[in-house]
């Protein structure tokens, strides 16, 4: 498999992204109806899933937040899929990893006079950065480890599992720059073991995949999936998953800055049953 020129940089500064004042927090915290969060400048939403603000649920809000508005997330889960597309918004929780979001969030079309900040989300299913010129920042938010597994990559045979970097990410950056993230931490989804039925492990997923995006990383943590194990009694030659990387970079002009990051490949997919039958996949590479 061939992968096109990129590169990773090593930089000892960062910018990191604005915060949120204690002021626009205390507003946020009083903006509990739409009529009084519209007089704020810029206007503030509180979403709280107990039904203490303006909205039930983040994606309701911020379909309805104008330019530069602040939405404000109250501790609590929620389950509507998030997209963000060309505006300037902030999303902001109220205690960090407390909002938990078992959706995916999109961002994606943004242009070079937008600006997205995330903060504090814990992401059960990923992001998907696409296709943006102004920047998006990501702090302190956290795609959380599962044992819920993945399936195989579109458009693969099973004998190319085996190969390193093979996997896919629910954390996804893509033909995008500008792109911020700062004491975060992604865990990639483990790859589907073997079970007599399926013969084959599936490669586990990366922790972050970078593909022809310029990105920033400052004092994040990103950890590959575990590739699925293979079943030596199946067909031969039965293979094992690769694990998957702690950070993948693909695609032309693709760049990534880092400062304190630490990234952790996941092991390859054992075997089970008649191992001699079994081609096992690669270990997953930290950077």
């Amino acid at each position: 498999m061939f992968f096109a020129p990129l590169m990773i940089v090593a930089s000892p500064a960062f910018v990191m992204p604005p915060q949120i004042s204690a002021q626009g927090i205390q507003a946020a915290g009083s903006a509990t109806k739409a009529p009084a969060a519209a007089t704020l400048n810029p206007p503030v939403w509180v979403v709280d899933a107990s039904g203490g603000g303006d909205f039930l649920e983040i994606a309701d809000a911020v379909a309805v937040a104008g330019e530069g508005s602040l939405v404000f997330v109250k501790p609590g889960t929620y389950h509507l899929p998030v997209v963000i597309d060309d505006r300037s918004v902030d999303v902001m929780a109220d205690g960090m990893h407390q909002v938990v979001l078992t959706q995916p969030l999109t961002v994606q079309n943004q242009g070079q006079d937008k600006q997205v900040s995330i903060g504090g989300l814990e992401l059960l299913e990923g992001f998907l950065i696409e296709d943006c010129l102004g920047p998006v920042q990501m702090q302190d938010c956290r795609v959380p480890a599962t044992n819920v597994a993945v399936g195989p990559p579109p458009g693969t045979m099973y004998n190319e599992w085996i190969l390193c970097g093979i996997g896919e990410s629910k954390q996804t950056v893509r033909n995008s720059s500008g792109v911020s993230f700062s004491d975060c931490e992604f865990h990639g989804a483990p790859g589907i073991d073997a079970d007599g039925s399926v013969v084959d492990g599936i490669p586990g997923q990366h922790g972050l995949l970078v593909e022809g995006s310029q990105v920033a990383l400052y004092s994040c943590s990103l950890v590959g999936g575990f590739g699925g194990i293979g079943f030596g009694p199946g067909h031969y030659p039965s293979v094992s998953g690769s694990g998957g990387d702690g950070l993948r970079v693909k695609g032309m002009g693709s760049q990534v800055t880092h400062c304190g990051l630490v990234a952790d490949g996941a092991p390859a997919g054992g075997g089970i049953g008649d191992v001699s039958t079994v081609t096992f996949g690669c270990d997953g590479i930290g950077v």
